[in-house]
């Protein structure tokens, strides 16, 4: 986790839980697959999560994406804002960093 996943992490709740170590993929809009940063879990998938069941086990439908600058830069040649226009459909939140 770098330093901008945790200072954002502070402001979560018990249910957000770190993603972006490869634990969880998700399959977005035309098939690319992604490892977000953070999940929102139900409290019966935190509870199963505590309890030792693999976050890759539990499906969730809403992701935490952090943008900081080391990863989120241009991408062969897209600007971030491009890149976050192609994986958000409705059910990511998306927090950038302009330092």
């Amino acid at each position: 986790m770098n330093e901008l996943e945790r200072l954002s992490a502070t402001f979560f709740p018990d249910n957000v839980v770190y993603s972006g170590d490869w634990a969880y993929w998700v399959t977005w809009v035309g098939g690319r697959r992604k490892n977000p940063d953070f999940v929102v879990l139900t409290k019966e998938q935190l509870a199963a999560y505590r309890a030792g069941v693999p976050l890759k086990d539990l499906r969730t439908y809403l992701v935490i994406e952090i943008n900081g600058d080391f990863w989120h830069t241009k991408h062969k040649g897209v600007s971030r804002e491009q890149r976050e226009r192609e994986f958000v459909d409705g059910s990511v939140l998306v927090s950038r960093a302009d330092w």
